[in-house]
């Protein structure tokens, strides 16, 4: 799936919200303009929720995003999409859960799966832990849980990844203050 472009394209990324999403739009506002919102699966559902937000309150942001895209996780109860793959100015992201490639053990399965579907992106979930590292030229990007972070994590954390003109520009991971 090959989506439109801008110059500057700010993706918001979020992950594992299990049914909360009381102050997901009012963090990703702190980071406007957001253009797409993907969620990495758990609770795929909460996506929806967060796009009747946005669209049924104009006041939420500026600018409302031009797409929203997410994958089920091992917590949804259906099985698909499981992943997407989305182009971005020029660049593949891979939009995955994590579960089936045992992301908990390493991201040995997500190189090879980076490798096979030649990505540039490969954002995951599941874990739960903030992941933002590069590996063969490959952004290998885990937003945390917005509401149940783990792994010595405090903070609630989602991420925003700034793309232009077939090029990473930024990857972060934010924290949600309490």
């Amino acid at each position: 799936m090959i989506l439109p472009e801008k110059e500057k394209i700010k993706l918001a990324v979020i992950s594992d919200t299990h049914g909360k999403i009381d102050d997901v739009v009012q963090s990703i506002s702190k980071n406007e303009p957001v253009h797409y919102i993907l969620h990495a699966g758990d609770f795929l559902t909460d996506l929806h929720n967060i796009k009747y937000e946005i669209e049924h309150n104009p006041d939420l942001l500026k600018e409302n995003p031009l797409g929203y895209y997410g994958v089920v996780g091992n917590c949804d109860g259906y099985k698909s999409p499981s992943k997407l793959l989305i182009e971005v100015s020029g660049l593949r992201i891979l939009l995955l859960h994590g579960h089936y490639e045992g992301v908990k053990n390493g991201l040995l399965q997500l190189n090879y799966l980076a490798e096979e579907e030649r990505s540039d992106i490969v954002i995951f979930g599941h874990t739960h832990i903030p992941v933002n590292i590069q590996e063969n030229g490959v952004l290998f990007f885990n937003p945390g849980s917005f509401n149940y972070p783990r792994g010595g994590v405090k903070e609630p954390s989602y991420g925003i990844i700034e793309v232009s003109g077939n090029t990473l520009n930024s990857a972060e991971i934010l924290y949600k203050k309490s």
